[in-house]
């Protein structure tokens, strides 16, 4: 009888803490970076001794998971962007870019961000919930990678976060509620198997700087009607 009742017991404690577990999945929120429009952008600065070159694209997706309750409580994010659409504004340097000497794009199509985890130094007061979030955007840092020329190499970043209530004004941009996010960090093309060569050096720097200005969303746009 003393069996029975501790399997009882046992079998209480494994459906209660199912139920946590599945509580604590349904209290995340999923935001869709998806913009059908391309709005979008990631931005990359070189900054050499004769020239700066800004390099860009709106080929972005991904997807954000977080509590809304406390963003900084193990959140998940993954950005992709396509690297035969980066466009430096110049169609022959295009071409040079793209190329196996550079990003060789037609090997390695994607570039991609993954969030490791947020870094919170020192942090009191209340939680960073969205609904605390008002007026300035929530700014912290986190690790994560960066998988870039067929190379994952860890990257910290700088983050800033703004919710935005969904409604007949923000439905002009996306449906649902949406979330402004925008991410900056620096890089060096060695890191990923990329040299600059000695020709080269005066007019591309080694460490460029990485700026993504993402809205997403929490339901998933429609595509454009043609």
């Amino acid at each position: 009888m003393k069996r029975i009742a501790q399997g009882a017991l046992t079998a209480a404690g494994l459906v209660a803490t199912t139920a946590t577990l599945v509580m604590a999945q349904d209290a995340f929120r999923i935001y869709y970076a998806n913009d059908p429009v391309g709005r979008n952008v990631v931005m990359i600065e070189s900054r050499a001794p004769i020239e700066t070159i800004l390099t860009r694209t709106n080929q972005v997706t991904g997807e954000i998971h977080l509590n809304p309750a406390n963003v900084l409580e193990n959140p998940q994010a993954r950005f992709e962007l396509d690297t035969a659409s980066l466009d430096n504004g110049i169609p022959l340097r295009n071409e040079h870019m793209r190329s196996a000497m550079w990003l060789d794009t037609a090997k390695y199509p994607k570039a991609t961000f993954t969030l490791t985890r947020p870094i919170q130094i020192g942090r009191s007061g209340p939680l960073p919930s969205l609904a605390n979030i008002t007026g300035k955007p929530l700014e912290f840092n986190v690790e994560g990678t960066l998988e870039l020329h067929g190379v994952t190499h860890p990257v910290q970043a700088k983050i800033e976060v703004m919710p935005i209530a969904g409604g007949p004004d923000t439905a002009r941009r996306l449906p649902g509620d949406l979330l402004h996010v925008r991410a900056t960090f620096p890089i060096k093309l060695d890191d990923y198997g990329i040299k600059v060569p000695d020709m080269a050096k005066l007019e591309v720097s080694n460490e460029q700087q990485v700026t993504a200005d993402i809205f997403t969303s929490t339901e998933l746009p429609k595509p454009p009607q043609p």
